[in-house]
């Protein structure tokens, strides 16, 4: 039985009154009610504004056109002679009536007071909360289904699905990844999910499966991006920290939460503009096979009162509910800094306070991956230990991880397939990786423009040497990061000196 059920069961014995289940899954929830109202000696009936009161499981229809306003069901409800439960799908719509809402009221006390005998329980499934004056019902929020529950699901399509679909599942050792794919799924989407897939490649394909999720996040002030195809290749450099996140790779697998290894909480990256930190994010999630969301933080902010808090609660549950997966929070600072609270009457204290108690008692599931470019605007209670993993430093590239970056931009850019790197990590001291992208675009518009020829050591020379990087017009405040780094965070580079000495490189 699921956790919601429970709850639901705990509910009725303890006599509280009027349940109101918060859940999508109408159909679900009937399922799993039936052996429950079995198991306690309760008659199991529905309501919709379309059809009156229904005994589930006959064709029983009872005073239909009488029970069709959800008042008059409860008034045949409290006339039944019988144990009985009454389930009222998108109860919580009709409840909004004047009458409606009354009846209910009254019902809610009735109900904590009917002999056992005679014994009733409203259950009002709705997908919204209950509104202004129904908020002394019992609200219980369901549950999605876990893996147990996704593990029956993919069984029963695979009873039917054909032999070679079948067989593909056992040869590529891929269940796991299937219901990985699937958690955070309603059970109508995962069954939907798995069949699409069927159609389309004649096999259940857990990327097909899991893309079902960019629908679930619309709406909900995160967004859904894409894998970065080329994985932590794409990323020249800090090789320390893509060795961490290699190590972490399976982390989220069925073999680490057999074995008893924690899941992975997250990393802070803070550093220089520019560095490949949010290229970083991007990258990780092709690594680990997991999706990615970016946390628009902006977007979570409301005029009204308590608008934000519901929302970045919104957002959260979202991610959880996507779980496992990578959350994506881009210049963190801004959304966290100190002080904000005393210029927006508290929001940004209590929309940070919320945040700060869900990394506390989350899931296991979100791996969080943030990024600073100034880490002193954060509160210190958000670097406290036990928040993250592990707080790495960012910093320019060296000589061997510029090399690195352009053999990456030699590689993405056709153009500049016969450019010298070693030119290029030479003439490049100082600059960040994105000033050494945007030195060979430069250099390629110039090669475009002298006749679309190939971009020569000399475009890209010129192109780098007319830009006046960052680490000239914010030396002091790099000067400032390094020195707070310092005995705080990790190198995400290993030094010019190991670097030269081993060629270390993480693909």
């Amino acid at each position: 039985m699921t956790n919601y059920i429970n709850e639901v069961e705990i509910a009725m014995r303890a006599k509280t009154g009027i349940v109101w289940l918060r859940t999508p899954e109408e159909v679900r929830v009937e399922r799993a009610l039936v052996p429950m109202a079995d198991k306690l000696g309760y008659e199991l009936w529905t309501w919709t504004v379309t059809k009156g009161v229904e005994k589930v499981g006959q064709v029983d229809q009872v005073r239909r056109d009488e029970t069709r306003p959800l008042d008059g069901a409860m008034q045949w409800l409290r006339d039944y002679e019988k144990r009985a439960i009454l389930l009222a799908k998108d109860g919580g719509t009709w409840l909004n009536e004047p009458i409606a809402k009354r009846a209910a009221r009254d019902m809610h006390l009735e109900l904590q007071s009917m002999p056992k005998e005679r014994a009733k329980q409203i259950i009002i499934v709705d997908q919204a909360a209950p509104g202004e004056g129904l908020d002394l019902f019992t609200l219980i929020e369901s549950s999605l289904p876990d893996r147990a529950e996704m593990s029956d699901i993919l069984d029963g399509f695979l009873d039917w699905a054909p032999d070679g679909a079948v067989e593909d599942v056992k040869k590529n050792g891929n269940r796991d990844d299937l219901i990985g794919a699937m958690l955070g799924l309603t059970a109508d989407d995962a069954s939907n999910a798995l069949a699409r897939s069927l159609a389309a490649v004649g096999i259940f394909d857990p990327g097909l499966v899991a893309k079902e999720k960019a629908r679930v996040v619309k709406g909900s002030g995160l967004e859904w991006y894409d894998p970065d195809p080329r994985g932590l290749a794409a990323v020249g450099g800090m090789d320390e920290l893509k060795g961490a996140l290699v190590t972490r790779r399976r982390a989220f697998s069925q073999d680490a939460r057999d074995w008893g290894l924690p899941a992975p909480k997250g990393f802070l990256l803070v550093g220089i503009p520019g560095c490949g930190k949010s290229l970083t994010a991007k990258c990780i999630a092709n690594a680990w096979g997991l999706p990615l969301l970016r946390m628009d933080v902006g977007s979570l902010f409301g005029k009204y009162v308590g608008e934000s808090e519901g929302k970045i609660r919104t957002a959260l549950q979202t991610a959880e509910t996507i779980a496992p997966c990578i959350l994506w929070i881009d210049e963190i600072e801004k959304a966290f800094a100190q002080g904000g609270g005393d210029t927006d009457g508290g929001t940004s204290t209590r929309v940070f306070g919320t945040f700060l108690t869900w990394m506390q008692e989350r899931k296991e599931g979100v791996f969080i991956i943030a990024t600073s470019n100034d880490i002193s605007k954060l509160p210190p209670e958000f670097l406290r230990a036990g928040r993250w993993d592990d707080l790495w430093f960012v910093d320019l590239p060296n000589e061997t991880e510029r090399e690195q970056i352009a053999n990456v931009m030699v590689a993405k850019f056709e153009p500049c397939g016969d450019v010298d790197i070693s030119i290029v990590a030479d003439v490049s001291d100082g600059y960040t990786g994105s000033e050494i992208e945007q030195g060979f675009i430069d250099a390629m518009y110039a090669a475009f423009e002298d006749g679309a020829r190939q971009v020569t050591d000399d475009d890209i020379v010129k192109a780098l040497r007319k830009r006046v990087p960052l680490s000239t017009t914010m030396r002091e405040k790099i000067e400032d990061l390094r020195k707070w780094a310092q005995g705080r965070a990790r190198m995400a580079s290993v030094s010019e000196t190991a670097a030269k000495r081993t060629g270390r490189s993480i693909e």
